[in-house]
């Protein structure tokens, strides 16, 4: 019998290529796939798997560039897959690109790129139509000038007109027409941007690098020019989706110069490059390819926010050709905040500098130059500006930048210039609200609160803003109260109610935190008295987040229910619709559950105001709801009810009462009835075990008895009602009353 047994081999590797698919076939089916990926009209931005046959072999790499280009080569490839023996997906490399980059770096104090750019997508939305305009859109060959909506998605396509030159150009694989799209919802515009970040790992893998750059510059052009800012409610997000795109090729120019290096020095018979490398370890070869990447963007790219844009998005790739690179990148920023200048619109310039301080925190976080730089030009130049809303983010990035490690209050004293003016004051105070250093805005809480107040005319705006803020830092024990009274005369000058009930969200969680209920039972009234004069049924949602930020801030549940107006404010929500009711009561019963033991409840009309919550929640369920919906619901009612006690020695026949107004108004659900009968027949068994034989003991055991028999036959679960009948049989048994006990097996039996 022959052995097979595996030979040594130290370079064995897994084969994920189909040894017996003829190449030939492997191409054409490659080719097919390449083709379907690029023409795929309904891809909405996420990345395809590849074939696990040949998702990162070389083999693959080799028969895919081929296919697409014949100058391509294997090393140049694998700067986008780097690994020989993992099965990646595209989705997987843009995680990997994203984790390494470099401006991704986490900094202590300094709120994360992250965090405002989904503060912006999640704000900045519009039903507006949109245009977008690139010549590498991949659509059908049509000879139109017009082509019907609904088979591409959106209502009008316009196209250029192709001369005959143009198409010969086109056949050569030059993309040089330019297709417009125009009347997209948000929606297809971002699709259509997905689709355009395909095409660039199609070109890039293609090694077309000239068409990647008019790519990027030609959609940069939708930033940089006042025609196409024709939604200006949508610029912030689209400066988001356009300058995520402009990080990824800046990171695909980055690791196509770190291969090219390391090529270099493997022909040159050199090691790879350390970890920490210089200009010395990079050859010739590199640093004269690192050069042609900003010649040839200065060359094409006629825009000069788009210049500007994508020469500081390969900023970082001079370290490959200049001895000194951060001083380099320190003096190419220089230029660029200068020639900046240029550009007039307002909107378009403030977030083509914010763009420049993103990059300058990348190479050299504390040189707060450029930022103040950006932030100075741009409010000395600028007179007129559009909505404010649309510049704070960009505004609150440029000042984060600029305050970052400010320590003194003459750190930041031009700033506070700013808000003192009249006119700068809307434009720079809630984006320095939102961007002090939490350690910067504790030592200076009040200095803060003096700047907002001082204005004749304080917003709402600056006014949450304060406060989100407060709620983020220790403020001192001495500023407190000063911060709260000068604050809170503010807020009942405003004449919005709106504005005033969403000051209030932010100012009651404020009180709650560090004032007692007496304070909180003032804004309550204020609030109160405020809905008098004005209809409060289009400020449910307003008041729902008033109570349960109350609710969840406060570490005791029941120095609350003990107000006066909580009462007044519960029956707001009685009229509330339905989906509100049933929020507004879980608020309360989660606090009390979570915060409470059970029994620690004593006082009568402590029960009775979680009786009458449970009472609001019980009744806002339909019963046509999920079954879910109503377990989680009366669960939560029977855990809320354990917080009561029920205490014998005080006064059975009040906790009687109170089992008897839970049976009665508690219909509906067989989870609250059952729960019910078992505190009557743990009151009845205390009773007899506790209070000595008397005639008004025989006669109240004999009333639970009653209620016993009564409330076991309404449960529709016929187990529940044996189970329970057996249980109230020994009970009744135990207390001597033989009538009942006759009385329910009878019952029990038939």
């Amino acid at each position: 019998m022959i052995n097979f047994q595996r030979l040594p081999c130290s370079d064995a590797r897994p084969v994920l290529v189909h040894p017996l698919l003829h190449k030939s076939k492997l191409v054409e089916h490659l080719d097919k796939k390449l083709q379907q990926q690029q023409k795929a009209s309904e891809d909405d931005g996420k990345e395809k798997f590849l074939d696990p046959l040949g998702a990162a072999s070389p083999l693959s790499v080799e028969i895919n560039a081929s296919s697409s280009s014949k100058t391509s080569n294997l090393p140049k490839e694998k700067a986008i897959s780097p690994l020989d023996n993992t099965l990646l997906t595209n989705s997987n490399i843009q995680e990997e690109d994203e984790e390494l980059w470099k401006s991704d770096q986490m900094l202590v104090g300094f709120r994360h790129w992250r965090e405002i750019k989904q503060r912006i997508l999640d704000k900045f939305k519009t039903d507006a139509r949109l245009t977008l305009q690139n010549s590498f859109l991949h659509l059908p060959e049509v000879g139109e000038q017009k082509i019907d909506s609904s088979k591409f998605g959106q209502k009008q396509l316009l196209l250029s007109s192709i001369s005959t030159k143009n198409k010969r150009q086109n056949s050569k694989g030059e993309a040089s027409h330019s297709f417009k799209l125009v009347e997209l919802t948000q929606e297809e515009w971002c699709r259509k941007l997905g689709e355009l970040r395909v095409r660039l790992k199609a070109l890039w893998r293609e090694e077309k690098r000239l068409d990647c750059i008019k790519l990027i510059s030609e959609l940069l052009g939708q930033l940089g020019t006042e025609k196409t800012v024709c939604s200006a409610q949508f610029y912030p997000a689209q400066f988001v989706y356009i300058t995520d795109l402009l990080d990824f090729f800046g990171r695909l120019v980055w690791l196509r110069l770190l291969q090219c290096a390391q090529e270099e020095r493997r022909q040159a018979g050199l090691g790879d490059l350390p970890e920490e490398w210089n200009i010395g370890d990079i050859l010739e070869g590199t640093r004269l390819k690192a050069r042609n990447w900003f010649g040839k963007i200065n060359q094409i790219v006629k825009l000069v926010s788009s210049r500007i844009y994508m020469l500081a998005a390969i900023l970082p790739c001079q370290r490959f050709m200049d001895p000194w690179p951060q001083a380099a990148q320190q003096n190419a920023l220089e230029l660029c905040n200068s020639i900046s200048s240029a550009v007039k619109h307002p909107l378009v310039s403030i977030y083509l500098r914010c763009y420049l301080c993103r990059v300058s925190m990348r190479i050299q976080p504390t040189d707060k130059a450029p930022h103040w730089k950006c932030l100075n030009d741009w409010l000395q130049t600028f007179d007129s500006q559009p909505p404010c809303s649309l510049l704070w983010p960009a505004m609150e990035w440029i000042i984060q930048c600029a305050a970052y490690r400010a320590v003194i209050y003459e750190d930041l004293h031009p700033l506070w210039e700013y808000c003192k003016r009249v006119d700068k004051r809307p434009i720079v105070l809630i984006p320095l609200i939102n961007a002090l250093p939490r350690l910067y805005l504790g030592e200076y809480s009040l200095e803060v609160c003096k700047i907002v107040v001082s204005s004749e005319i304080v917003t709402g705006e600056e006014l949450c803003a304060l406060g989100s803020r407060l709620l983020e830092i220790d403020v001192p024990r001495a500023a407190k109260k000063p911060i709260l009274r000068s604050s809170w005369k503010c807020v009942l000058r405003l004449g919005s109610t709106k504005e005033y009930l969403s000051c209030c969200d932010y100012w009651c969680q404020f009180v709650v935190r560090h004032f007692t209920k007496n304070e909180l039972e003032v804004i309550l009234e204020s609030i109160f008295r405020k809905l008098q004069h004005d209809k409060y049924e289009a400020h449910f949602a307003q008041l729902l987040s008033i109570w349960s930020n109350i609710f969840n801030q406060s570490i005791q549940i029941k120095p609350l229910l003990e107000l006066e107006i909580f009462s007044k404010f519960f029956v707001i929500f009685r009229a509330a619709p339905a989906s509100l009711r049933i929020e507004a009561s879980k608020v309360v019963l989660n606090g009390i559950v979570k915060r409470h033991l059970i029994g620690e409840f004593k006082n009568v009309s402590d029960a009775y105001q979680i009786f009458s919550v449970c009472q609001l929640l019980h009744d806002s369920l339909e019963l046509s709801a999920p079954l879910e919906q109503i377990l989680e619901n009366t669960k939560l009612i029977c855990f809320a009810l354990d917080r009561i006690s029920l205490q014998v020695e005080d006064d059975p026949e009040q906790c009687l009462n109170f089992l008897v107004d839970c049976r009665a108004n508690f219909p509906n659900w067989d989870l609250i009835q059952r729960w019910t009968i078992k505190q009557v027949q743990s009151l009845t068994l205390n009773i007899t075990r506790k209070v000595k034989f008397s005639s008004s003991r025989a006669a109240f055991l004999q009333g639970c008895l009653a209620n016993l028999f009564v409330s076991i036959p309404s449960l529709s679960d016929p187990l529940d009602r044996i189970e329970l009948s057996i249980q109230s049989a020994h009970i009744a048994l135990v207390a001597l009353d033989f009538i009942h006990v006759c009385v329910i097996f009878y019952e029990y039996l038939s």
